[in-house]
């Protein structure tokens, strides 16, 4: 690969080495994605489960069971922990 198509590489997620060595590639992903959708004044994410599902070809459910994993873990918050069922 040529230097010049790498930077022309536009609106890409970024995917932790470090994340997927400890998680995989999928828990990795998801955290990119998230990181990818950070308001940077405020440092969250304001996009839907299923807008982060779409972008990655994968089931809402299974970005809130790697977003699940990664709170646990610190890597991410949950700042309104006791909503459900709609954004957050």
């Amino acid at each position: 690969m040529s230097a010049p198509q790498f930077f022309s590489v536009r609106n890409f997620t970024p995917v932790p080495d470090a994340l997927v060595s400890r998680y995989g590639l999928m828990t990795a992903a998801v955290y990119g994605r998230v990181y990818r959708y950070c308001r940077m004044r405020t440092h969250s994410c304001y996009a839907s489960l299923q807008t982060l599902a779409t972008g990655l070809g994968i089931d809402r459910s299974t970005v809130m069971r790697h977003i699940e994993i990664l709170a646990e873990d610190g890597y991410l918050r949950d700042l309104t922990p006791s909503v459900r069922n709609r954004p957050h």
